[in-house]
């Protein structure tokens, strides 16, 4: 089951042509331990999540790689100018974990959105990162705002496939 807590600050975020994307939360380089991390993904897509380990707040999201991105001229829509929130999971005695689901990644105008569980929930959350759940509670995506510069530079890594 997953909460929300309120953060401060929005997350660094950094474009790369190794990693594609990593969003990185001010809770990261405040802990002292290393984070509970799960990597999920199948099929060249895999995106990790990063746990602090003491409270289960999330701390850093990589999108390892991306085989496959889908471009949208669609906007997702949603508002960033509300105050940012993490979600925080109960974590277990395992730190690293492997979760073999599908990921997509889509590029959509305003949002770049990692996907690896369907919802019928539409997305939640505040200030430049919004996110998924799963009927159950279970966290299921995570969309980032972009401006037209970022999903530029974000779509030069991954040209259209013929």
């Amino acid at each position: 089951m997953v909460r929300f807590e309120a953060v401060e600050g929005d997350p660094e975020v950094e474009f790369d042509p190794y990693t594609p994307v990593t969003i990185t939360w001010p809770g990261y380089h405040a802990s002292l331990d290393a984070p509970s991390s799960v990597m999920i993904g199948t099929g060249g897509n895999y995106v990790e999540l990063k746990y602090d380990a003491s409270n289960g707040a999330l701390v850093e999201v990589v999108l390892v790689s991306a085989a496959t991105v889908t471009r949208s001229e669609t906007s997702l829509g949603f508002d960033d100018d509300a105050d940012p929130v993490v979600p925080v999971i109960e974590v277990g005695p395992d730190k690293r974990t492997v979760d073999e689901t599908p990921v997509r990644v889509t590029a959509y105008r305003d949002a770049l959105e990692i996907r690896w569980a369907d919802s019928p929930a539409p997305l939640a959350g505040a200030g430049m990162v919004h996110f998924g759940q799963t009927d159950d509670g279970a966290l299921s995506a995570i969309a980032l705002s972009w401006d037209d510069r970022q999903r530029e530079e974000f779509i030069k890594l991954f040209p259209p496939h013929d």
